[in-house]
């Protein structure tokens, strides 16, 4: 997934950065690059956001994994 996708797909999931920092566990600051192309979008961020894109993953079902 490259940068353009990331910013996409965060869109389309009416996510922010921060957001999608939040529901992912990552820090702001790595949402970031990855949105600015400074850094690759790892496959385990590409792969939630697809499922959730697909609708077969929610931000909920991710929040539960975490606790």
């Amino acid at each position: 997934m490259n940068a353009k996708q990331y910013r996409q797909m965060l869109k389309d999931l009416d996510l922010s950065h921060i957001g999608a920092a939040r529901l992912l566990t990552i820090e702001p600051r790595s949402s970031r690059r990855y949105a600015d192309g400074a850094r690759e979008v790892p496959g385990t961020v590409a792969i939630l956001l697809r499922l959730m894109l697909a609708g077969k993953l929610t931000a909920a079902d991710i929040e539960a994994a975490h606790r």
